[in-house]
């Protein structure tokens, strides 16, 4: 995948608005708004396969379990998770390696106001 950073940050800007108000559209607690991201990963890399679909939820899942049970308190982080999602679920789609993830994470985090809880 040859995305430039700031299209990165673009599309991550433009989707966590979105995200947030579809979880307040459905009563859902905004620490879930990472599953929104999955769903713009997918329709972003035009993704219509569902074993890879299934291994992108799988991936995330265990990435945020994992994140969750290290730090309980990393559920209000609810604009970062939904970031690290979009960026990750383009790792089990081979579209980027994990080492590019992270650098486009560091990036994405460095540009915008990941860590603010108030929407």
């Amino acid at each position: 995948m040859n995305k430039s950073m700031d299209k990165w940050v673009e599309e991550i800007g433009h989707g966590i608005p979105v995200a947030i108000a579809a979880a307040r559209n459905n009563s859902e607690h905004l620490s879930y708004i990472f599953k929104y991201a999955i769903s713009h990963a997918i329709e972003s890399m035009d993704i219509h396969d569902l074993d890879v679909i299934e291994e992108i939820e799988e991936y995330i899942s265990e990435l945020i379990d994992l994140d969750w049970s290290n730090d309980p308190e990393s559920k209000s982080q609810y604009k970062f998770h939904y970031a690290s999602t979009y960026i990750f679920a383009h790792v089990p789609a081979e579209q980027i390696e994990e080492m590019e993830a992270d650098r486009i994470m560091d990036y994405v985090v460095e540009k915008l106001e990941l860590f603010q809880t108030n929407a």
